[in-house]
């Protein structure tokens, strides 16, 4: 828990909360995708809703995508349908996200990327769902 908090001192007070609250649930002890607990998703919420679609997109395409790709970020331009580096300087500029040296899409803190799968509309996962399959190919062991 303290790796996924990365410091945040509110998400030490509120993951500890929503962890107890999914355990009495019935949930399991500690689940892959820790939860956010609404004041931690609002924060991050208000400023990925300023976002442009394609912003949105790409963020969703990198966060689905995790940290398993080895292609250098090559799938990134393959399924973005706009001005990749364009798109990649405003994230950058916002601080939520930027590209490693290897070209990977680094999340700022954890909490950017899980918020911005847990905001995105169920036809947003879809799309990008089936945009990382088909840009991955069945061979790749991150599809």
């Amino acid at each position: 828990m303290l790796a996924e908090a990365d410091g945040n001192p509110l998400a030490l007070v509120e993951l500890p909360r929503q962890l107890a609250a999914a355990q009495q649930r019935g949930a399991a002890p500690l689940p892959e995708r820790l939860p956010l607990g609404r004041k931690l998703e609002r924060m991050f919420a208000d400023r990925l809703s300023a976002m442009t679609p394609e912003v949105g997109r790409l963020l969703l395409l990198g966060a689905l995508a995790g940290g398993s790709d080895s292609s250098g970020g090559v799938w990134l331009r393959a399924v973005a349908d706009t001005d990749v580096e364009g798109t990649l300087e405003r994230i950058e500029a916002d601080g939520l996200a930027r590209l490693d040296a290897a070209g990977q899409l680094v999340f700022r803190h954890p909490l950017v990327r899980t918020a911005v799968v847990s905001t995105a509309s169920d036809a947003a996962l879809r799309e990008a769902h089936r945009a990382l399959a088909q840009a991955l190919g069945p061979d790749d062991p991150a599809s």
